[in-house]
């Protein structure tokens, strides 16, 4: 995690709206994971009212979270965080 954490700045660099690796890659990952969220809600894993774009802008929020001493502990907490919203009120 340390190494990718390191590759942060690079990463935002290339993935800007106006870059051609965003717009050949944003589609392809949206749609992943809109698949990702649409069979995991259909097998009742997560609640049925979950938005891919959602999920993405959250996993976005943790993946660029400051880099302090805590960050790793941190991580783990909102990631379970999110996994536990996620799963709130599911069927299964």
């Amino acid at each position: 995690i340390a190494t990718k954490r390191g590759l942060a700045t690079s990463l935002r660099l290339l993935l800007t709206a106006n870059s051609t690796l965003f717009s050949d890659t944003s589609g392809r990952v949206s749609g992943a994971m809109r698949s990702l969220v649409q069979a995991a809600a259909a097998a009742g894993k997560i609640r049925a009212d979950v938005d891919a774009s959602d999920v993405m802008h959250a996993l976005g929020g943790i993946y660029s979270a400051p880099n302090t001493p805590d960050w790793r502990e941190r991580s783990g907490r909102l990631v379970k965080l999110l996994m536990d919203g996620l799963r709130f009120g599911a069927r299964g």
